[in-house]
């Protein structure tokens, strides 16, 4: 399993952001949240997939929406650095 988390910016001058939240929770494997701020165009994006390939794939897929600018990893965890809760 694969667990990553992004900052997802958007293009400048867009300001219909819920329609890009909408387009990346519609996305499986994704749960994405607006920032607060009404000025930014940010938004995290948490992502869950079963293995490496499915991750890219997803990636590749989010990198491609014509609204994002820019994707940023912030955080990445697979089942081989994940620590077992005892």
């Amino acid at each position: 399993m694969h667990i990553c988390s992004y900052l997802v910016h958007v293009r400048p001058g867009l300001t219909e952001l819920d329609r890009v939240v909408s387009a990346l929770n519609d996305l499986p494997h994704c749960e994405a949240v607006p920032s607060n701020d009404p000025n930014q165009a940010l938004i995290v994006l948490i992502t869950e997939t079963p293995d490496r390939d499915a991750d890219e794939s997803l990636r590749k897929r989010i990198e491609a929406l014509p609204e994002i600018e820019c994707l940023a990893l912030v955080f990445g965890a697979n089942d081989s650095n994940l620590v077992p809760a005892s």
